[in-house]
């Protein structure tokens, strides 16, 4: 079977290709742009901002021609009652902030893996505290069989800014909030 790119895209004949981080160890200059060319045929486009920071600006996959599975194609379906819409609303706004061009801050991340003989799940973490917010099971028929959330909300006082988890929900009914006892003088998990 003969490889392909999967979509047509503008190369930046500028931009050095990589297939690991390493040489950034000894690079001085940002923002670059680079091609991080991984092992499963996925090659990203990055703008790397610091050597810890970079925003992947576009994707392709070199290959033979892959189908889609089941768990990517629920990914692109509307899960909105389970999104954590708090940081996707910040990243929409941020984006739209810097036209899309410039968005220092972290993204979460999302991850897909697809069981040999079917199935799988999807996990999105928080861009911050690397803690899971969504997770979305789904079944060999390519059905969502259990999904939950975690709400995680920034935090400040004088003290400086902490993120903490203050809602859990999931496809099975538990549904929990953090909420302020006034006895007890602290926050304490209710179920509703």
């Amino acid at each position: 079977m003969k490889n392909e790119w999967e979509k047509q895209w503008e190369w930046n004949n500028n931009a050095c290709m990589h297939s690991n981080r390493d040489w950034l160890n000894d690079h001085k200059d940002f923002p670059i742009f680079w091609y991080h060319c991984r092992p499963d045929g996925e090659v990203w486009y990055i703008k790397q901002l610091s050597k810890t920071c970079g925003i992947i600006h576009d994707q392709n996959y070199y290959g033979p021609p892959r189908e889609k599975s089941a768990v990517a194609k629920l990914a692109k379906r509307s899960v909105q009652k389970f999104v954590d819409k708090d940081v996707a609303d910040y990243h929409t706004m941020k984006s739209w902030s810097t036209l899309g061009v410039s968005n220092e801050e972290p993204m979460e991340e999302v991850v897909y893996m697809v069981r040999p003989n079917g199935g799988g799940y999807i996990m999105k973490f928080h861009p911050v505290t690397k803690k899971w917010i969504q997770k979305i099971h789904i079944n060999d028929d390519g059905e969502v069989e259990y999904r939950a959330r975690n709400v995680v909300k920034q935090r400040e006082n004088h003290l400086g800014t902490w993120f903490e988890e203050i809602e859990y929900e999931n496809s099975e009914g538990d549904h929990f909030r953090k909420l302020w006892n006034e006895n007890k003088k602290r926050h304490e998990w209710q179920k509703l």
